[in-house]
């Protein structure tokens, strides 16, 4: 899906949804806001809006893994399946562990690399995988830095250990065993 916006000056607007997870909407702001996909997210992770206080608020009287929590949108928005894998590396915590179980620096720890991890894949310019390109048509970049998401049987880059895949609410998730306890 592609589609094209021509403006004035000689500039456009393009979109380009080789994957077609995106949607155009051209409304008032209020009737967008109130869309059921919009209205039910939570706080978008890189806004100024999600602080370690809301953080700590999200996760509260929660008992389930941090690796299931940080994958709902309804309570954060942004989080994918590769940010969350190289969220909780950096973070060096595993993602089955409970909520009830982290202590409030690991805690801390999280938020800090939510913002960590995506302001680095943003300065990148995103994660590419076979089909993805930023609005120039180039690849991503953050693929080329990630330490655990697909790596699978590698060596860890900060141990040497060998990179773990499980299951955890139906998608895989990448560890190192040994620097995330």
């Amino acid at each position: 899906i592609h589609h094209i916006w021509y403006l004035n000056k000689n500039k456009s607007l393009e979109f380009s949804d080789l994957r077609k997870f995106g949607k155009i909407i051209l409304d008032d702001t209020d009737k967008i806001n109130n869309l059921p996909e919009i209205k039910k997210l939570g706080v978008d992770a890189m806004s100024e809006k999600f602080t370690l206080k809301k953080f700590q608020e999200i996760l509260n009287k929660k008992n389930r893994p941090i690796g299931i929590i940080l994958m709902e949108q309804e309570l954060v928005a942004g989080i994918g399946n590769i940010y969350r894998s190289e969220i909780l590396f950096e973070a060096g915590v595993l993602p089955e562990r409970k909520i009830a179980g982290l202590s409030p620096e690991e805690i801390k720890k999280i938020y800090q690399n939510i913002k960590k991890v995506f302001k680095k894949a943003i300065k990148l310019r995103g994660t590419s995988d076979s089909d993805y390109r930023d609005t120039s048509g180039a690849p991503g970049g953050f693929q080329k830095v990630m330490r655990v998401y697909n790596k699978e049987g590698a060596k860890c880059q900060k141990c040497g250990k060998i990179i773990k895949r499980s299951k955890l609410g139906q998608r895989s998730i990448f560890y190192c065993a040994n620097c995330q306890k």
